[in-house]
Order: C-alpha cells, then sequence, then structure tokens
C-alpha cells in the first residue's frame, strides 16, 4: 500500500508529536559536579514521625554535561518545525559506558522548565572520554514555553542532563 504525501505528513508528524517533549539538559560553563539528588522516604523506626519530610541524598552522576545548545530550525510546514540539540558528554567514572537514558532539562534565568528532550545514546563510552551528539526534535504545535526556546537569548538559557539508566560494558546497570 502507498501512502500519499499528505498522509506521510501527518503520519510523521503524529508520530514526531508523540515523541516530542523528552527531557534533556545541560549548562555550560557552569557546570560543575554531576550530582543527581534522589529523594528516599526514611525507613521507619521510633524516631520517624509518619509523614515527615524524606530525607535528600546526593547521587553522583557518572556523565558530566560539558556543554549543550540548542537551535531552531524552521521547516516548509510547522509540522517540520524542529529543534536541534548538540550535546556534549564526558564520562567521569572509571568503567566504560556502553550506553544511557536520560533527559536534557531547558530552562531560564527564572529557572523555569521551558522543555524537556529525551536522550538515548548507544556507543562506547571510556572512562574520561567525551563525545558530542546532535538530535532532532519536532512537533506539530509548540506549547508556549518551547516558543520561548526559540525567542529567547541562548545566553538566557540553561541546561541540565537528567539521568535515567546508565549500562555499562561489564553489564552492570544503574537506574535513577
Amino acid at each position: 500500500m502507498q501512502l500519499t504525501r499528505i498522509e506521510k505528513i501527518v503520519i510523521g508528524g503524529l508520530f514526531a508529536f508523540i515523541s516530542f517533549g523528552g527531557c534533556m539538559s545541560y549548562r555550560g560553563s557552569q557546570n560543575t559536579e554531576p550530582v543527581v539528588t534522589k529523594t528516599e522516604q526514611p525507613a521507619p523506626d521510633s524516631n520517624t514521625v509518619i509523614g515527615s519530610k524524606p530525607e535528600e541524598i546526593k547521587v553522583k552522576n557518572p556523565i558530566l554535561l560539558k556543554g549543550c545548545s540548542i537551535k531552531f530550525q524552521s521547516g516548509e510546514w510547522s509540522v517540520n518545525d524542529q529543534f536541534k540539540l548538540t550535546t556534549k558528554f564526558q564520562n567521569t567514572s572509571k568503567k566504560v559506558i556502553k550506553g544511557f537514558q536520560g533527559s536534557i532539562q531547558v530552562t531560564d534565568m527564572f529557572d523555569d522548565v521551558l522543555g524537556n528532550f529525551n536522550i538515548n545514546e548507544v556507543f562506547k563510552f571510556y572512562p574520561n572520554q567525551t563525545k558530542t551528539t546532535v538530535g532532532y526534535y519536532s512537533g506539530w504545535i509548540l506549547t508556549s514555553d518551547q516558543e520561548k526556546i526559540k525567542t529567547r537569548d541562548a545566553s538566557d538559557l540553561k541546561f541540565s542532563f537528567i539521568p535515567d539508566k546508565i549500562i555499562y560494558a561489564d553489564g552492570t546497570k544503574e537506574q535513577y
């Protein structure tokens, strides 16, 4: 069965719309120690009050976001509009990474979240190695926050990498 050009555009746009809105973030030269904050409820004991505030535990993230840029590219029609996201990661662990999943979160100068872009990378990533990746994210309709990404000065945007899962070459995994 052959699809018409319009059907291909609609299907492609629908796929892009469904997959748009992942999460990916980075803060260029201001990025310091790669740390992820996990929140855990303390184990109940005689000193625990039910409903007490969860403890924050700092977990070292072995993937450092060394740089990130985002550029809006306008297509022929709005369904072809896309963001080009270029990232630069460094493996700060002592192990070879086989692949990782996470997101890049884009925030403005007020720390309001403007967008999240999913990222899944599969490649041999050696200790202390730096890799650059490029991803394209498109959708039918931009949200008002995504419109802000398009119109804001790049120097006002902050990027952060939020890991979900890291798989090492030795078969071990980390889930965040």
